[in-house]
């Protein structure tokens, strides 16, 4: 190793003194220095804590004499061209403790009370929630301190949160891991210090001695921890010997004596360096490997490079540490329970995290993304929301689709990005639990190891292999829950920070956005500068109108108000680009497309809903053949200026009484307000009753959209139609606000409950017909029947998926359906008695398969029927329960509910009787009818029947926490304290209802329950008693 550029220095201070040495007590920040004149940044990367030796003061301790002006110390820890030139960015701090024990003032310390003191004023310096890397620096006992503080730290750290799980390094400068053989002459000073009343036998110093048993343990203990824990250790230690007693005291009596004549070495290699750590010497004695002379000395040059290189790996030393630490807490079964939970009960979730168009993101609108509010958002540690709102029209859309492909490029230490985008027409779309269980679902998706504030609320529920019987998940629908695990999965993001965006959340429903808006401004509010380090960055896009959004949003970020001045001119070219890209998507001439664009432009009023409506309208017209310049012509004459006359006008067109199938176009709009979720062509034929010739013949069933006008697209990759998964849906949801406000007369819509009736009625014919005549095929193959086989929507599995994501903008709706080719119709199809399916062309028997079920009948017929209370008619009294999909033990029934699994809360659960289904879907007029035309037959069979999982209808509703139907089935007889005596499956829920509503919380229905009777004593096999 080089010799250092300066000679070694000897100290010239002792300790022996007739004043008490200056000490103090706590963290003393050295950098940057808080003057104000400081050049160092606020933002920290890195917390450098020192922590002296044995009776060692801040004032000797990392201080050296200039060897060119005596009179002037260097201190390398606080002065600008030492180590805060080194690492210009990092926090410094030096541990000040008392441990005098030679000397007026000698004070007896022990070494778990200074670690705790450490530990305490160090966790209170950083605050909780401080995720900066920690490296320390110890030198001599400082090191002792260090590996205890470390211990204790890993063990709390429920006190000490912000500490080991960010300690990514420690330097050690001669800490005597092993003890050393100066400790023998250092305690015989102290003997006879303590006899003059010049000093005391300390417990710090006992523990020094060589071999020291204590010392030993711990030091095994310590290299073990930071083996597991994967923190960097790096050791030097003296190359020269050491004068002890001119270090120690000044009286040449003390030097005469023999044991304080001798140079030695304080602390030898074997004791410098344990096992299993890195290490090398510096060429000093031991009291100058803490003192350096200035930057250019090759042993500062040493300890600050290691330093500097600990600091940098930080990062990577942390979220190695995560990753190992949550895989062990989260293994892939949970991991899986979990994301499979997440998605429940969501058609489609690909469109609920990405929006209805996916796909390449057209350039119109990245002036958001990079413009200057959106940069100083996104690099800024303040505020941590971005509020995007403005009028209809304004682009919305595609500003999130731009800020959604901005924040989830690839890239290392990148923050993990999720988005959701609500939809007032789809009951978890419009939900602030599904908000947070989707975003949820793409956090632990993109890192496995952020779903660890998860586990402690996932229950093991059986012994079973299968996994997704394996976890009880429920604990994990309370909003709460939700909201404080995403803020724990905030803090230990791996890339700082986690980015969420929620697109069109006045869509949420009143009360689910009431709970965002409070929740959103406890965390924007509280605390004064909890804002300043919230790990959670949030863009919410909004539209105008909404004034209790304004008022919680406002002012608490950055905002971007798309209809202010200073963002005109940006919206604008955005439109004038987004006109000419859909303009040249209908194929025209150039002369003719010219003319189109000037046309729409002239008569749009800048709102880029028009733009839509026009295209839309056009591509409409060119479904039959290709338009002629003069036809072209007549037909824009006819559009208006301005989107609400555009909308008018569309209306009065498809709605004319004269309107070929005026019937069949008034139905679907109908269905289509009324929707769960956005039907494909063919579910939307179930839903509106359209002719059973024409159920399978896409060609025929695009025409019926066609008809609609410009308020109804297919949205899909583009000129795809092969897995029939083309989604119909509104073109704006505008288009369906002004058919309800406008249209009512026309639409018959003066009785939404029995439209809800008729949807549901033809839903369940469609889930008779399908169990009847595919049913005992499926039960015995299940691969391409199981909603467990597809995705999440129900439909195609992944692969498929993928192939149809390209949707990201309005030009891939799909309308001009002639592009396609059909052949003939297939006169083989075959043909029922209880559903008439129709003649499918045979194109198009080729891009389905019949034996598939329809997802929207299959999973919505219920939900319409829920929905279809108040009616004048019931609708549940028109269920001819004569039927066998409603006797005991149907097969059919359980064919039906194997494939909308995600509706129970039971997985894999067979043996469901109807009372079981109308409980668990929480119908309660449904439990009434069907215990209302049991007592008619001498009692209704259902009420006393168990499930796979050993439980009764009355259990199932009280695991939910229906008091409604709880009531009624405790009126119909069900036994109160029921317990399965089943003794074939040890898988089975041995508790009675009491225990199923105690463990969900549910106080009413415990009420419920001990006035009929329940038996408070009684007890679980999982749980024991009640209480």
């Amino acid at each position: 190793m080089a010799a250092p550029t300066t000679k070694p220095q000897t100290a010239k201070h002792s300790i022996l003194n007739p004043e008490k040495p200056k000490f103090g007590f706590g963290l003393e920040q050295v950098w940057p220095i808080d003057d104000g004149s400081s050049k160092a940044p606020s933002k920290h990367s890195v917390d450098i804590i020192a922590i002296p030796g044995l009776g060692a003061t801040s004032e000797y301790t990392w201080k050296c004499r200039d060897p060119d002006n005596p009179d002037k110390k260097i201190d390398w820890l606080r002065d600008s061209n030492m180590l805060p030139g080194i690492l210009p960015k990092a926090r410094i701090c030096i541990f000040k403790y008392d441990s005098q024990w030679f000397g007026v003032g000698a004070v007896d310390q022990r070494l778990d009370s200074v670690a705790d003191k450490l530990l305490h004023t160090l966790e209170k310096f950083r605050g909780a929630d401080n995720k900066t890397p920690i490296v320390f620096v110890a030198h001599c006992l400082g090191g002792i301190v260090l590996e205890q503080l470390l211990l204790t730290a890993q063990g709390q750290q429920h006190r000490f949160p912000s500490i080991f799980p960010r300690v990514a390094g420690c330097v050690f400068l001669g800490t005597p891991f092993r003890g050393t053989a100066s400790q023998a002459k250092a305690m015989a000073l102290a003997r006879m210090a303590e006899l003059a009343g010049m000093g005391l036998q300390s417990s710090l110093l006992k523990i020094l001695e060589r071999e020291s048993p204590t010392l030993l343990e711990l030091c095994d203990k310590f290299i073990a921890l930071a083996d597991d824990a994967k923190i960097r250790l790096f050791c030097f230690w003296e190359l020269r010997q050491s004068d002890v007693a001119s270090i120690f005291v000044k009286d040449p009596w003390f030097k005469k004596l023999d044991m304080f004549k001798q140079m030695e070495l304080m602390v030898e290699p074997g004791s410098a360096k344990p096992s299993g750590a890195r290490g090398t010497y510096l060429d000093s004695d031991h009291f100058q490997l803490n003192k350096y002379p200035g930057p250019k000395d090759d042993n500062f040059k040493s300890v600050s490079g290691e330093l500097k290189d600990i600091a940098k790996q930080a990062p990577n030393i942390l979220n190695s540490r995560r990753k190992l630490a949550r895989k062990a807490r989260v293994d892939d079964r949970v991991h899986g329970a979990l994301i499979n939970y997440f998605e429940e009960g969501f058609f489609d979730v690909r469109r609920t995290m990405k929006g209805s168009y996916e796909g390449s993101q057209s350039p119109e609108s990245s002036w958001v993304v990079t413009g200057s509010v959106f940069q100083q958002w996104k690099e800024a540690e303040g505020p941590q929301l971005l509020w995007i709102h403005g009028e209809a029209g304004t682009g919305q859309r595609a500003i999130a689709l731009s800020i959604r492909d901005d924040l989830s490029k690839p890239g290392e230490q990148r923050p993990i990005f999720a988005s959701f985008f609500c939809d007032e027409n789809d009951e978890f779309r419009r939900s602030f639990r599904g908000m947070l269980k989707i975003l949820i679902r793409q956090i632990i998706d993109a890192d496995p190891d952020m779903a660890e504030p998860l586990v402690p609320h996932v229950k093991i529920k059986t012994s079973n292999e299968s996994a997704k019987e394996n976890y009880d998940l429920d604990a994990l629908d309370k909003i709460h829950v939700l909201w404080d695990a995403l803020q724990a999965m905030g803090r230990t993001a791996p890339g700082g920070y986690i980015h969420l965006m929620v697109y069109g959340i006045e869509q949420l429903a009143p009360e689910p956005l009431r709970n965002l808006l409070q929740y959103m401004q406890d965390t924007l509010t509280h605390g004064g500068d909890a804002v300043e380090t919230s790990p959670i960055k949030w863009i919410l896009l909004s539209r105008s109108g909404h004034p209790e959004i304004k008022k919680s949003l406002g002012g608490h970020g950055h905002e971007i108000y798309l209809n202010d001045k200073a963002n005109t001119k940006s919206v604008e070219d955005d439109l004038r680009a987004h006109i000419s890209r859909r303009v040249k998507e209908l194929g025209l001439t150039p002369s003719l497309g010219y003319f189109v664009k000037g046309y729409i432009s002239s008569h749009a009023g800048g709102n880029r809903i028009y733009v839509d409506l026009a295209i839309q309208e056009i591509r409409n017209s060119q479904a039959e053949r290709s338009l002629q310049q003069a036809e072209m012509r007549l037909l824009l004459g006819s559009f208006p200026y301005g989107l609400t006359n555009m909308f008018e006008h569309i209306r009065k067109r498809i709605l004319s009484p004269t309107t070929e199938g005026i019937e069949y176009t008034r139905e679907i709009l109908r269905c289509l307000i009324l929707q769960k979720r956005a039907p494909t062509m063919r579910e939307l034929a179930i839903m509106a009753d359209l002719p059973h010739q024409d159920r399978n013949n896409l060609r025929a069933l695009k025409n019926y959209i066609i008809r609609c006008g410009a308020f109804v697209v297919l949205r899909g990759k583009d000129g795809d139609l092969n897995d029939d998964h083309m989604k119909v849906e509104w073109i704006d949801r505008l288009a369906q606000e002004h058919l309800e406000k406008c249209a009512k007369d026309e639409l018959a819509m003066d009785s939404v409950e029995m439209q809800h009736g008729l949807i549901a009625l033809r839903c369940l014919e469609y889930v008779y017909f399908h169990t009847e005549k595919y049913g005992a095929a499926s039960s015995a193959d299940q691969t391409s029947l199981d909603v467990d086989d597809m995705d999440s929507t129900g439909e195609a599995g992944d692969e498929q998926e993928k192939e149809n994501e390209d949707l990201s903008d309005p030009s891939n709706e799909v309308s001009n359906f002639s592009q396609l080719p059909f052949a003939t119709e297939d006169n083989d199809a075959t043909p029922s008695i209880h559903f008439d399916v129709g003649s499918p062309d045979e194109e198009d028997a080729q891009m389905f398969d019949e034996r598939d079920p329809l997802t929207y009948p299959m999973k919505c017929w219920l939900e319409h029927a829920k929905s279809a209370r108040g009616a004048p008619i019931n609708v549940i009294e028109e269920i001819d329960l004569s039927h066998e999909f409603w006797q005991v033990q149907s097969s059919l029934r359980q064919i039906w509910w194997d494939r909308i699994e995600w509706m129970g809360h039971f997985d894999h659960q067979d043996g469901v009787t109807a009372l079981h289904v109308a409980a668990i879907a929480e119908v309660p007029e449904l439990v009434e009818y069907l215990l209302q035309e049991g007592g008619k037959q001498g009692g209704c069979p259902d009420i006393h029947v168990e499930d796979s999982w050993g439980l009764q209808p009355l259990h199932v509703a009280c695991y939910i926490g229906n008091y409604e139907i709880v009531q009624a089935l405790l009126g119909a007889g069900a036994d109160v304290n029921y317990v399965s005596t089943n003794d074939d499956d040890d898988g089975l829920w041995r508790d009675c209802p009491l225990h199923l509503a105690a463990g969900e919380g549910h106080v009413h229905i415990l009420e419920c329950l001990l006035d009929r009777g329940a038996e408070i004593n009684m007890e679980s096999e999982r749980d024991g008693s009640v209480l």
